[in-house]
């Protein structure tokens, strides 16, 4: 896999669980949350931390998979070319 590409699954991974330079990991910050809250609109027709959470996995996982499929097309011009 692209050195690239593994660097920013790392990062990634890095941000959701720990190891992050400044601040707190998303996993950190979620464990501190009362889970009566996690569901709930603090304002209406804002999004709960539930809907927010979901969105912001969905948006990672697009990201790589999009990442991943550049790198197969990249890798196949390569070697038709090569």
């Amino acid at each position: 896999m692209n050195t690239l590409l593994k660097y920013i699954i790392e990062e990634l991974k890095n941000i959701q669980n720990g190891k992050i330079w400044i601040g707190s990991s998303y996993t950190s910050k979620l464990n501190s949350i009362d889970n009566s809250l996690v569901f709930k609109r603090p304002i209406k027709d804002m999004h709960s931390i539930a809907e927010i959470i979901s969105h912001l996995t969905l948006w990672r996982n697009e990201a790589l998979l999009k990442s991943k499929l550049v790198l197969v097309v990249k890798q196949t011009i390569v070697k038709k070319t090569g």
